[in-house]
């Protein structure tokens, strides 16, 4: 096992910045407990995760399903997944990625959300904004940005008559609502690349259309 990326839910921050640096600051996470009546107990304090809005990470309907604490715990695993950027960030950083084609690999994100579910267009294409801000040189992204946003487009019509529609311009909304955060990370990503823009350039693979086409025939 590998840790590719962190993310936290706790009683002093609901993200591994904002823990860090509350941490550093000495500020502490117990207060006064107010999502219970405390008056028949000892103890009228303690580590309580106060004002999380689940909705920000899980669709409403989905949330609705599961317990408080699995919320917190699905949230957090989420935040790490979103955190990882494993291999863009790896190359910007200089490290090689190898194919092995003797590897085997158990992916269980369709198995678990399904294949163009409410979940998996809205995770998918809000990370997606987030791995291309965060990761892509300032020349490339100005480069494919048109790109970019024609895909976006095309995306959005593939999946409105699908009824996933709200699914994805929500996602867009979430993301634009994070910018800030998500330019703060980008400017340590880019102050700790090591990777030309020419280098990086010459690895992409720009025939993003044909897998996206073999992905919809697949589903």
């Amino acid at each position: 096992m590998v840790i590719t990326g962190l993310g936290c839910v706790t009683a002093l921050a609901d993200s591994v910045d904002k823990l860090f640096a509350a941490l550093c600051g000495g500020q502490s996470g117990v207060s006064t407990i107010e999502s219970f009546d405390t008056s028949q107990f000892p103890v009228h304090f303690g580590g309580e995760i106060k004002h999380f809005d689940v909705t920000k990470y899980i669709d409403r309907r989905e949330a609705k399903r599961m317990d408080r604490y699995v919320q917190f715990a699905v949230v957090a695993a989420r935040m790490a997944m979103e955190d990882a950027d494993l291999n863009m960030r790896a190359r910007l950083r200089g490290f090689r990625c190898l194919y092995v084609p003797e590897a085997i690999v158990h992916h269980m994100v369709n198995r678990s959300i399904g294949t163009f579910s409410h979940t998996y267009v809205y995770f998918g294409h809000r990370n997606s904004e987030y791995l291309f801000w965060k990761n892509m040189p300032t020349p490339l992204l100005w480069r494919y940005i048109p790109e970019r946003s024609l895909f976006n487009l095309l995306s959005f019509l593939y999946f409105l008559p699908k009824g996933r529609g709200f699914s994805f311009l929500r996602a867009k909304v979430d993301f634009l609502r994070n910018c800030s955060d998500t330019l703060e990370k980008r400017r340590m990503i880019q102050m700790e690349r090591t990777l030309s823009t020419k280098d990086l350039h010459a690895l992409l693979d720009r025939n993003w259309l044909r897998y996206r086409r073999k992905a919809a025939v697949q589903s």
